[in-house]
């Protein structure tokens, strides 16, 4: 059986936070996963819609088109863009959250059609919600 969602971004938050018990590290900023967030969610526009108009032309692939894929592939580079822009802020908190989440393998995954896509992004969604809910700073 598959793991849900939830349990899923608790697995992934729980990782997160264990890599932060050998030493305190400064809390990852909410406004930084929005941001990824905000970016996850425009592409899930694009595939929704992309979904519906396969529904009405009763066409059931699902497969990305490239040009999606091609967005999908640039969640990986914008968010190691940010991971790079906090080289000064040791000990890089959004970096362990790229390794703890796997994000690369994560973002990879998602490419591979418009199911695995929807399951990233509704991950994503859930793991941002429970780092809000757990404290996750706004500043």
């Amino acid at each position: 059986m598959a793991q849900s969602i939830l349990d899923e971004a608790k697995q992934f938050f729980d990782k997160a936070m264990e890599m932060r018990k050998d030493r305190p590290i400064p809390a990852l900023n909410t406004s930084k996963l929005r941001n990824f967030l905000n970016e996850v969610v425009t592409i899930s526009n694009r595939v929704e819609s992309l979904k519906a108009k396969r529904i009405q032309d009763n066409d059931d692939s699902n497969d990305l088109p490239q040009d999606l894929q091609n967005l999908v592939d640039f969640l990986d580079v914008k968010l190691m863009y940010q991971v790079g822009r906090e080289e000064n802020k040791w000990p890089r908190p959004l970096k362990k959250f790229y390794e703890a989440g796997n994000m690369a393998e994560r973002i990879n995954s998602a490419k591979q059609g418009i199911r695995e896509y929807k399951r990233f992004a509704d991950l994503m969604e859930a793991v941002v919600a429970l780092h809000k809910y757990h404290g996750g700073s706004d500043k």
